[in-house]
């Protein structure tokens, strides 16, 4: 019977059951990396807007794709102590059918905001 060669593993070695039992888990909430592509191989998000919000937290508008299918995300990020950014998981997405009627609402509250401003309210009303 001819010898056959055998593949080399991808990726990390295995490890046992006890030794993963061993390994520090993050914590809740802790930031893991997105990979800079999904398994899809969708390309990265290509950022339309940032809109600082404090030194260490700002709002991104991102055009992004998920599975082929193409959406608009607006995420709130944050600067770690080390200096890079990260995203959180504050945020909201916008399919494409979406994205007329949610343009038309944002333009609807900024001129509803701009015309209070004229008129000098600044309560808040009820719809």
């Amino acid at each position: 019977m001819p010898l056959r060669a055998v593949p080399a593993p991808i990726g990390p070695p295995l490890r046992t059951g006890a030794e993963q039992a061993n390994q520090a888990a993050p914590e809740p909430g802790a930031y893991r990396p997105a990979p800079s592509s999904s398994p899809a191989g969708d390309p990265a998000p290509r950022r339309l807007a940032t809109f600082p919000r404090s030194e260490v937290e700002e709002l991104r508008v991102e055009l992004a794709t998920y599975k082929g299918k193409p959406f608009v995300q607006a995420r709130i990020w944050f600067r770690s102590n080390e200096g890079a950014w990260h995203p959180t998981k504050r945020g909201v997405t916008f399919r494409v059918r979406e994205l007329a009627d949610a343009a038309g609402a944002f333009m609807q509250a900024a001129d509803e905001l701009a015309s209070r401003a004229r008129f000098g309210e600044t309560e808040r009303r009820d719809p």
